[in-house]
């Protein structure tokens, strides 16, 4: 693609999609912060969009989008990064479920006597969440660096066209827009085990992320150039996102206007279990 595909109505849909999308975690960034829980928000959704976001910026760049969508991806990651270090910091320990016993016993001492970083009812600590997301978006930076410098000397910018773009090149988009639509599937599941709740999702932050996709596929429209692969990746993007509020709107009006029964029966469950732990506590 040339600078000549690129109208002024593509860069102002583009640069205001960018905006949105270097917003959009922010609510649900502060959202984890404030409720320090990050229940019921998959940390896998956020490792797979981190990821997506690699092949993304290498695809936008090689194919020489508009500044803004070569930008976008950049601080989507970072956010993503971000997002899913603090799923690692506020989630429970890995250690205390998944690891032999013989590996987690400083877990089964009494409070007072347990390291903090042993600690089952927080996940890691604030030192090791940072050492975690600059080796992310470090080991990240690199592979894309790498990448776009050995495509661009292969694939030179302006020698193909939209209709003949590279296999290499369109494979990596396609990982992108697969990787994107698969961080979107693990809040389904969620949902799901939930039984219709979504919880811990920030609707602002799904509102501003599907207005960021709808703005970006509106700035490739408005392009002399169609290009399927980020098309694709954006409409996929808002469909996923558009069944998350249909299934949160089902679950509103349930309990809007289905009674307070089901409330009330998952306040009782909700005690039950309360009550179950804290005798299996005092008989320990």
């Amino acid at each position: 693609m040339t600078g000549e595909s690129h109208p002024l109505a593509a860069t102002i849909l583009g640069l205001l999609g960018t905006i949105c999308w270097c917003i959009q975690l922010f609510p649900q960034i502060y959202h984890n912060w404030r409720r320090k829980s990050t229940e019921g928000l998959p940390a896998i959704m956020f490792v797979t969009w981190a990821l997506s976001g690699t092949p993304f910026g290498i695809y936008a760049t090689t194919q020489s989008l508009n500044l803004p969508l070569q930008i976008q991806p950049q601080i989507f990651l970072v956010l993503c990064a971000i997002t899913w270090v603090q799923c690692l910091h506020y989630s429970p320990s890995l250690l205390a479920t998944k690891l032999p016993a013989r590996f987690t016993a400083p877990l089964h001492r009494p409070p007072e006597l347990r390291p903090k970083r042993c600690d089952p009812e927080r996940g890691i600590n604030t030192l090791t969440a940072w050492v975690f997301l600059v080796l992310t978006l470090g080991a990240a930076a690199g592979v894309e660096a790498v990448a776009i410098l050995r495509l661009r000397h292969l694939y030179p910018p302006g020698s193909y066209s939209s209709s003949s773009t590279p296999a290499a090149i369109t494979a990596i988009g396609i990982l992108a827009s697969v990787l994107l639509a698969l961080g979107l599937l693990p809040p389904y599941v969620e949902i799901w085990r939930r039984r219709g709740r979504v919880v811990g999702i920030s609707w602002l932050f799904l509102g501003i992320d599907w207005l960021g996709a709808a703005l970006s596929l509106g700035s490739l429209g408005v392009q002399t150039e169609w290009d399927e692969t980020a098309g694709a990746m954006y409409a996929v993007c808002l469909a996923l996102e558009t069944g998350i509020f249909g299934l949160g709107g089902v679950d509103w009006a349930r309990r809007r206007w289905g009674g307070r029964k089901g409330v009330d029966q998952e306040v009782g469950e909700k005690e039950e279990v309360e009550e179950g732990e804290d005798e299996e506590e005092e008989r320990r």
